[in-house]
């Protein structure tokens, strides 16, 4: 099993029992509360629709908001230290990257079609 569905699983678990703990004595609520924790919802997922249990979703859906967040958070405070090293990285592929559009371009004219170049530049438009 992974560490998300363990977590879910652990959460799913934990917010049962505090529910169900606040509703001692009252079966008949009980049975309402495990009744809509449960309760099937339509989600949409790579282009289909399945039928997941509410809590669950819900419990995937903050995880996974969560985990995007502090994604975006890492990014943006390393964001000078990515930048460096994309620009070492382009520096060290320049070369190459110079011999292939090159190319490219050599393969193209060379076709009777003709040969058609565009170049944008940063803030130009279209």
């Amino acid at each position: 099993m992974d560490l998300n569905a363990t977590i879910a699983s652990a959460v799913n678990a934990r917010i049962e029992a505090e529910v169900f703990a606040a509703l001692a004595g009252d079966d008949v609520i009980k049975q309402y509360v495990a009744a809509a924790l449960n309760a099937p919802v339509k989600v949409e997922r790579n282009y289909r629709t399945e039928e997941v249990k509410w809590l669950p979703h819900t419990i995937r859906t903050v995880m996974q908001d969560a985990t995007r967040d502090a994604v975006k958070r890492v990014i943006a405070e390393e964001a000078p230290l990515i930048e460096d090293e994309v620009r070492r990285a382009i520096k060290r592929q320049a070369s190459g990257l110079a011999e292939a559009f090159t190319g490219a371009l050599v393969k193209q004219a060379s076709k009777s079609y003709g040969l058609t170049v565009s170049l944008k530049l940063p803030g130009e438009r279209d």
